[in-house]
C-alpha cells in the first residue's frame, strides 16, 4: 500500500511483480513499513524512486558486503538507458568501468564529474594542488 500511492498503476499484479524484482517475495509485499529491516526499507525507497522511470537499473555495493540489489525492467531491450550505481575499492573496476564519477565529500558537497575514475583523481590531485 506504501508504494501504491507512488504509482500510476495501482493493481496488485504490477506491484507484486514490481515488488518481486526487487526481491519481496510472497507475502513480503503485505509487511507493514514499520517492520521492514534497514535493507527492506532502502529497497522500497529505491522501488519508489524507479517507479516512474522506464530503465533498467543494477546497484550494486562492494562484493564483501552481501547487499548488492540487482532490479529493474526490460534488461534486453536496447531501447531503455542503462544505469549502474557502483561502489568499490578495487581500482581497476573503477577505472575500467566508470563514465562518471559522483563524490560525497565529508563536508556534505557533492562532486559530479564525467570522465573515467583516473580523470576524477587527476582532477581532485590538481585540485588540492591548487589549495
Amino acid at each position: 500500500d506504501w508504494l501504491r500511492q507512488y504509482s500510476a498503476k495501482k493493481d496488485d499484479v504490477y506491484l507484486r511483480g514490481f515488488l518481486g524484482r526487487m526481491l519481496f517475495s510472497n507475502e513480503d509485499v503485505f509487511k507493514p513499513v514499520n517492520v521492514l529491516s534497514g535493507g527492506e526499507k532502502v529497497r522500497c525507497m529505491l522501488s519508489r524512486m524507479m517507479l516512474p522511470v522506464r530503465t533498467w537499473c543494477c546497484l550494486t555495493s562492494p562484493p564483501t558486503s552481501g547487499h548488492g540489489v540487482h532490479s529493474g525492467g526490460e534488461q534486453g531491450s536496447g531501447s531503455l538507458p542503462r544505469v549502474v550505481l557502483l561502489a568499490s575499492h578495487d581500482h581497476e573496476l573503477l577505472t575500467s568501468t566508470c563514465n562518471r564519477v559522483i563524490a560525497f565529500q565529508p563536508d556534505g558537497t557533492i562532486i559530479d564529474k564525467y570522465g573515467t575514475y583516473d580523470d576524477y583523481l587527476a582532477w581532485m590531485a590538481e585540485r588540492k594542488q591548487q589549495g
